[in-house]
């Protein structure tokens, strides 16, 4: 099986790693001596960074402040200390982050410097002071870097010679912090001590935890009476889970010192050791991530930035990143979508040589004909084209089985503005997508099912400009999904592209929900939030207004660029199925505004029950996959959508399933509108790649996406990270991370997956062991079809290992549409549903069941499905036919939903 290949760009990128490993190696042997020299003592010092924007932008002197004070491992060059990323886990609209450590420094020489007499100077009642020293406190008392302490925490001193001569009294470690402790106080002010971070030395598989500065610091703070925040013990976990290979790639430049990964993992776990502090308020400033953090989530995003940014040192990443601009349906675009001319290319020979070599004039060059005398092979301006929005497979008869690569081209017109800033907007490439404008290289993505937005500011011209998409649906190996899927393989540009244009300081993104628990009597409640402006100073005013609610707040961006939003409204219309109310929601930020539709609702689970606005629902609803009625392709019109979830609406289903990847956006809207809950899945499907660290970071990367676009659809309640994937310990360390992920991108809504059960006689066994991870469980099962009888369901015995909610995620059969005959005839529309009343008949014996979605609505087209006459390349579980006809087992299923003779809220 090829791997994207042709598209690689994989000799350059290999040359250029070869270059750089070179280049890095004849730096490192130039530094063996000095490496060397730091494994057995505290490295030298880096020299003293200049201040960031974070550290000398004035303080809010209306708000406290949380100050560290501490050396190289808290501030190192712009990003390279955990105190640099401290403020991503406060809420800096409710508190300053000052990082004042200075690298280099001990608990002696951060005093003596007069570090300390500066932050003395800006501090006040009611701030906090994080104090971390140890690292440099076992160097020279004197000599040539005088910065050493007295081991100890008594009061005994000694006199020093330094190297200019002059004397000096040293104390000891304890005597040190204990004077900071007591001036902290003076102050008025909170000091908390923290353990060290830890180093990359290892010994019989394990980590140092301890230089042996964190029993003097577990001492003074017994002896007195202050917090102690134990990160050194949280890093140490979390480097061990990583493992000492993994730790070391965060380790780049010595045993001590954290690349901005590395630095970014330490400041979650300095968070989550403040977060199970006592007796402070300090835990009560930080925000929703702050939160939420755990250690398996931030190893998880340790793991998963590492890997972005190791794809980002080939060439093939070289040319620029995509990003995801949210409520792009929202603003005002230039659309591009129409005809574009098209090139099939299996050889991949728009972008390599006869001789495999990289082309330096390939397709996406769109070279006239007459090209300095050169024979040009290849012209778009004459190429057949293809219709975007749209696969290519549809709209070809030749392209029907295609999978491999398709080169997109459309000239275009720009007309240039001042301070504005312009993204080329893709809605969904499958599977992986490479642009140019302008024969510039300008981003790739992977992932069929999720938008990306190309920054093209810099290649986009007055006039004429032209863009081409090199897309390739080969399966993967190594791709999510991978190999095996029971779905067509949908090629092309399957989803809307066009132009975006924002302010030099634009909004990106931002989450507004209604708190849980914090619905009144009369239906008021918090709206809680944030937005995030790109490119804006801390201090940049955001306002946020809900003109029909009477409602608006207003917030500053804080240093990580998000305004903290909180509205208190007396009384709101909550959205439910029953009334899908959507308000007027505009955000304002400087010369950008956007509006969206968004309802406010609540959703949770109690015991085995889920709440909606704090009341229990059953979901009866119905999976649904992507594909277009009637004709066959993918979805990508408001008619499709239309047309699906009408089908849906009329069956009685208040809730469906969006099977088995993030659906065109217009599904989302579309249930928004009509008031249908929502089940929204990556397509971690079957057997992936469980052990592939690579793999779980495209995974990450498809759930960050989907949860960004679609976070603020009050109809989307379950992020399902998987479907049917089976049980072993890879697959569950794999999917228990995503579970924590979700949980951490987006702690208001509930997390789920398809699971297989097991079966013994008639019993049915639910104890997968991620079900410990999920909030609602989901199982899939198909008696009466692929196991024992339909009227076997009327016996069987569900054993169920979790006391949470249970969603039947898929049940039902296969039957030909016009097919007819007795109930026990396979294929006939008779036993598909005879399938459905025996099922109906278990599902009301299940206690703790909350929901169904039945298997399928519409029959879609795979290639798995080959069984001539009756399949013919389509799964035929649904319960209307492509073309559109409703099988009896509709009517069936319909029955028991309008009339809610099946399943129980609580």
């Amino acid at each position: 099986m090829k791997k994207f290949p042709k598209f690689r760009i994989g000799r350059r990128a290999g040359m250029l790693a070869a270059i750089a490993a070179v280049l890095c190696a004849v730096a490192l042997l130039a530094q063996v001596p000095a490496l060397f020299a730091q494994v057995s003592g505290t490295p030298d010092a880096p020299p003293q960074p200049p201040l960031t924007a974070q550290q000398t932008q004035p303080l809010n002197p209306k708000l406290p402040t949380v100050f560290i004070a501490g050396d190289s491992t808290a501030r190192n060059k712009e990003d390279l200390g955990w105190g640099d990323h401290l403020a991503h886990y406060f809420d800096t609209s409710r508190i300053n982050v000052a990082n004042r450590a200075r690298a280099g420094r001990s608990s002696r020489t951060f005093l003596k410097e007069g570090a300390w007499a500066a932050m003395l100077q800006q501090m006040k009642p009611g701030d906090f002071v994080l104090i971390q020293f140890g690292h440099n406190d076992g160097g020279d008392l004197g000599g040539a870097k005088p910065r050493g302490t007295l081991k100890g925490i008594g009061d005994e001193t000694k006199d020093v010679t330094l190297p200019d001569g002059s004397k000096e009294t040293v104390r000891t470690f304890g005597a040190y912090i204990r004077q900071y402790i007591a001036d902290t106080r003076a102050k008025g002010a909170t000091p908390i001590l923290l353990t060290l971070t830890v180093r990359n030395v290892w010994t019989n598989g394990r980590i140092e935890r301890d230089m042996g500065y964190d029993a003097y610091l577990r001492q003074i703070a017994a002896v007195e009476h202050v917090q102690l925040a134990d990160m050194g013990t949280l890093a140490a976990d979390a480097f061990e889970s990583l493992g000492q290979e993994k730790t070391a790639l965060l380790f780049p430049i010595d045993h001590t010192h954290t690349s901005s990964v590395g630095a970014e993992l330490n400041a979650a776990m300095v968070t989550i050791a403040l977060r199970g502090l006592k007796d402070t308020a300090l835990p009560g400033y930080l925000n929703e991530k702050g939160k939420t953090v755990t250690l398996q989530s931030a190893v998880a995003a340790s793991q998963e930035q590492q890997a972005s940014r190791s794809r980002g040192t080939q060439a093939a990443n070289a040319a620029g990143q995509t990003t995801l601009l949210v409520d792009v349906d929202h603003r005002a675009t230039v659309s591009l979508d129409g005809e574009w001319h098209t090139i099939v290319d299996p050889y991949g020979s728009g972008l390599y040589g006869f001789h495999n070599a990289l082309r330096t004039d390939g397709y996406f060059m769109n070279a006239p004909q007459e090209n300095n005398g050169r024979v040009t092979e290849y012209n778009f301006a004459t190429s057949p084209t293809l219709k975007v929005p749209g696969d290519w497979n549809t709209q070809r008869a030749s392209l029907m089985y295609y999978e491999g690569s398709v080169w997109y081209e459309r000239d275009f017109d720009y007309r240039a503005k001042a301070h504005t800033r312009v993204f080329l907007h893709i809605g969904a490439a499958n599977y992986r997508g490479y642009v140019w404008v302008n024969a510039k290289k300008v981003c790739q993505h992977e992932g069929g099912f999720t938008p990306f937005d190309c920054e093209v500011t810099d290649a986009v011209r007055e006039g004429k400009n032209f863009a081409v998409i090199a897309v390739d649906d080969t399966r993967l190996a190594d791709g999510v999904p991978t190999l095996q899927t029971d779905w067509w393989n949908y090629g092309g540009l399957t989803r809307d592209v066009s132009l975006v244009e924002v302010p030099e300081q634009f909004v990106d993104d931002y989450d507004l929900h209604l708190q849980r628990g914090s619905i009144t009597a009369n239906g008021g409640g918090r709206i809680d939030g944030w937005v995030h402006v790109e490119g804006a100073k801390a201090g940049t005013p955001v306002e946020v207004d809900i003109p029909e609610a009477k409602l608006s707040a207003k917030g500053e961006t804080g240093a990580d660029g998000r305004a903290a939003i909180h509205i208190e409204a007396e009384k709101l219309s909550l959205w439910s199925p029953e009334n899908p109310h959507l308000y007027k929601v505009t955000i304002q930020s400087g010369a950008d505004s956007l509006q969206d539709d968004i309802g406010f609702r609540t959703i949770e689970v109690s015991g085995t029950k889920i709440l909606l606005n704090g009341k229990p629902i059953f979901l009866r609803g119905v999976c649904i996959h992507g594909e277009r009625p009637y004709t066959g392709g993918r979805v990508s019109s408001e008619k499709d959508a239309q047309t699906l979830l009408g089908w849906a609406h009329e069956l009685g289903a208040n809730y469906v399933r969006l099977a088995h990847y993030p659906h065109d956006q217009r599904m989302t809207r579309l249930a928004d509108k009509m008031g249908i809950l929502v089940w929204s899945e990556i397509p971690v499907y079957w057997a992936v790649e469980f052990d592939n660290p690579e793999v779980l970071a495209k995974a990450q990367q498809q759930l960050h996406e989907m949860i960004r676009r679609d976070r603020d659809k009050a109809s989307v309640i379950l992020w399902s990270i998987a479907n049917e994937t089976p049980n072993n310990p890879a697959r569950t360390k794999f999917l228990t991370t995503l579970a924590g992920n979700a949980h951490e991108l987006d702690p208001t809504r509930l997390v789920t997956a398809a699971l297989l059960v097991r079966t013994q006689g008639n019993t049915k066994i639910v104890d997968d062991p991620l079900g410990a991870a999920l909030d609602v469980i989901g199982a899939n099962e198909y008696i009466g079809w692929y196991e024992h009888k339909p009227e076997d369901a009327d016996n069987t015995v569900w054993q169920i290992a979790y006391q949470k909610p249970m969603i039947m995620s898929e049940f039902g059969g296969a039957a030909k549409a016009g097919m007819h005959g007795s109930i026990s005839t396979r294929w006939t529309e008779e036993m598909q549903a005879e399938i459905y009343r025996h099922q109906i008949v278990m599902f009301n014996k299940i206690p703790q069941l909350r929901g169904l979605s039945a298997w399928a609505l519409v029959d879609f087209r795979s290639p798995r499905r080959v069984l001539p006459g009756i399949q013919d390349g389509y799964n035929r579980k649904g319960l209307i036919s492509d073309q559109g006809v409703k099988k009896k087992a509709f009517f069936v299923l319909q029955k028991a939903y309008t009339e809610k003779t099946v399943g129980k809220a609580e």
